[in-house]
């Protein structure tokens, strides 16, 4: 095996073990007088090739502990760095004709002799063989069947900021897409979210990619609005100033107006800028700081003009007098409106606007044949509201199994109503199978999304028809009343849970329910773990 040693002189007067001409100094022929000294330590620091120890071992000291220690560093990792406290002997160096004969032995010339006892000691650094290869990072490799939005965030994860940059443009061209769900179907990785949101915070802090850091100051504004925590606050400024200085001047609005709150005229400066590039939504919020109508009506219409569907809505609201104003004025203004939402639902994907225009076309303000159209587009890319209301459109339309198949999906988007909605039709077998288990667990997912009626029916359902009277059922029960305390059914059916279980409380409960206004609940008494009636 190739190897090399490499000795550093740090410690003593300069003098060499051998002189030049291969002949041995005397200060190793004699025998010494002084005392011996104590032996210098000797630091070795060696890139692992397995088993090279052995030749330390023969060099070095051969009864020290530290061999085994660099055996298992050898082992575990593949490479190791240690310190000797040893001395390397004349014995040792096997002298043939009074030159070195091994190449270990040849490197030693440059040893300085510290002591009389045969012995060099001096700060040794000692490598084996060349530095070991490092594999390069082997290509990423795009799955063909990915497509463009899934591949640039594949690279994202990667550290590629501008594949990172790619997919919060294609996020925000489309509000269809949710980042955070396909991110993590691509790399169902523990901590996938994470790795998502540090390959974003470097793309927009270190490397300033413009649409990264426009989506994180519009995540970041939601976050504040919803916790009203300083941390999103100043997340939302920092990235939203940013992504206006680099040319996303949506980021102008946010800031702005978040700015506003607390400095009027520094908000007011980034919203002017931001509407001054056309952004209509800046506009609109640098109409919202004006205190006069006749003010505000100038900055919706630029918001509206620039294809913010918001301006339009508040253009319409300022110009018509009420719903029914059929003057020219008023119904160009809505015809504004109803332009502006459709764009954004069909250029821009956003679904809110989707269902803006399916509620007014199922309302009348427009055509209902077109209502099931954007109610069933939105719906697919499971907003929870579009669902509901292509439920209805069907139901009105005596389709059950359409509003089955609404219902459904709008639960899988997390609507509580329209998993309340589900697990009925499962239940009472309306327009679908009968499925009591189904329904169940459609009653559970209602619960959850805080629907208090889906609590309650799960709970009662469970214990009067199912013989399932358990502690889910009963969690559910006060879950309905702790999200509804006035509606009185709620608490007879929480007492009717408590007492077949055995639980105390249940008469105290019924006593409320019937205070409460539940006539039901007057009559009836818990003995043992039964519920019985009064006449």
């Amino acid at each position: 095996m190739r190897w090399f040693v490499t000795i550093l002189l740090v410690l003593g007067v300069p003098g060499l073990c051998w002189a030049q001409d291969g002949s041995v100094p005397d200060i190793l022929k004699s025998e010494p007088t002084s005392p011996k000294p104590k032996p210098q330590p000797v630091g070795i620091e060696f890139t692992n090739i397995q088993g090279q120890c052995k030749v330390l071992k023969r060099v070095l000291n051969p009864k020290r502990r530290d061999f085994a220690e660099c055996y298992r560093n050898t082992q575990k990792k593949g490479k190791a760095s240690i310190t000797f406290d040893a001395v390397v002997s004349q014995k040792t160096l096997r002298l043939r004709n009074g030159k070195p004969s091994s190449p270990l032995a040849q490197c030693m010339m440059g040893v300085t002799i510290k002591s009389p006892d045969d012995t060099c000691h001096s700060k040794v650094t000692v490598s084996f063989g060349p530095p070991k290869k490092t594999k390069p990072e082997p290509a990423i490799e795009d799955d063909p069947r990915s497509s463009p939005y899934e591949k640039a965030l594949a690279r994202c994860f990667k550290g590629q900021s501008k594949n990172c940059n790619k997919v919060a443009e294609f996020a925000l061209k489309d509000r269809s897409k949710s980042i955070e769900v396909q991110g993590c179907e691509i790399d169902s990785s523990i901590g996938c979210e994470n790795r998502f949101y540090d390959a974003f915070d470097k793309a927009c802090d270190k490397d300033k990619q413009p649409y990264v850091c426009e989506w994180l100051a519009i995540r970041a504004s939601d976050r504040y609005r919803r916790s009203n925590k300083d941390s999103w606050k100043d997340s939302a400024i920092k990235r939203g100033k940013l992504a206006c200085r680099l040319g996303r001047h949506s980021g102008c609005a946010i800031a702005g107006s978040i700015i506003y709150k607390t400095d009027k005229t520094a908000g007011r400066q980034l919203l002017k800028r931001g509407c001054a590039k056309k952004n209509g939504e800046s506009c609109v919020a640098l109409g919202a700081t004006e205190s006069e109508t006749g003010k505000q009506l100038p900055h919706f219409k630029k918001g509206c003009d620039y294809g913010f569907a918001t301006g339009c809505d508040l253009e319409a609201k300022l110009t018509c007098k009420d719903m029914n104003d059929t003057t020219p004025a008023c119904m160009k203004a809505k015809e504004r409106s109803m332009a502006g939402h459709v764009s954004q639902c069909r250029k821009d994907g956003i679904l809110e606007s989707c269902t803006t225009v399916a509620f007014r076309h199922y309302k009348g303000l427009g055509d209902k044949s077109k209502a099931m159209e954007f109610a069933k587009h939105a719906c697919e890319q499971r907003e929870a509201e579009a669902c509901v209301l292509g439920a209805q459109i069907a139901l009105d339309g005596k389709d059950l199994a359409g509003a089955h198949t609404f219902f459904k999906k709008g639960c899988r988007a997390k609507s509580g109503q329209a998993c309340l909605r589900l697990g009925i039709s499962l239940w009472s077998g309306e327009g679908v199978k009968k499925d009591p288990v189904r329904a169940m667990i459609a009653l559970q997912d209602a619960c959850r999304h805080g629907e208090a009626e889906g609590c309650n029916l799960r709970a009662w359902w469970a214990c009067t028809e199912m013989n399932q009277c358990d502690a889910n059922a009963q969690s559910a029960a006060r879950k309905a009343v702790k999200l509804d305390p006035t509606a009185a059914a709620y608490r007879d059916t929480l007492g009717e849970v408590l007492c077949r279980r055995g639980q105390d409380g249940a008469n105290e409960t019924f006593k409320q329910a019937c205070a409460s206004g539940s006539k039901a609940a007057c009559s009836k008494a818990c003995k043992g773990n039964k519920v019985v009636k009064s006449k």
